[in-house]
Parts: C-alpha cells; sequence; structure tokens
C-alpha cells in the first residue's frame, strides 16, 4: 500500500512540475511575442487606439494580456 501511495505521490509530483514549467514557457513566449514588433500583428487600416486593440500575437490580444497580469499583481 505504501509503494502505491509513493507511486501516486511522484506522479502527481512531476505532473504538476510538467504543467508549471509549460505555464511558464507559454507565459514566456506570449509577453516576447507581445513586446517584439516583428511579432506580433495588427489591423494596418486602424488608427490610434484602435490599432493598439487590435495588436495580437498567437491569437492572443496583447492589451488584454498585459491588463491581466498587471490586475494579478495588484492582489
Amino acid at each position: 500500500m505504501k509503494r502505491k501511495t509513493k507511486t501516486i505521490l511522484i506522479i502527481l509530483i512531476v505532473t504538476v512540475f510538467a504543467l508549471s514549467c509549460l505555464a511558464y514557457v507559454f507565459r514566456f513566449v506570449i509577453d516576447y511575442g507581445c513586446a517584439s514588433p516583428k511579432l506580433y500583428s495588427n489591423d494596418k487600416e486602424a488608427t490610434g487606439s484602435a490599432r493598439i486593440f487590435s495588436t495580437s500575437f498567437l491569437g492572443v490580444r496583447c492589451v488584454l494580456w498585459n491588463k491581466m497580469f498587471q490586475f494579478q499583481e495588484n492582489f
């Protein structure tokens, strides 16, 4: 029974570690893509704030992405 419990705990720890690494890599890629003008895309016909709000990288709106983490850091 103890061996089964240890095996389950090890599998859970490895799974949590792998998901944490994956989330960190995903956040890094999106942050880097939203910060680099060569990588992100925006609506070329839009002007002013509409162009800023249309900026996206891999389907993620950069303005919303940045605001989400600003909100998260406040709490």
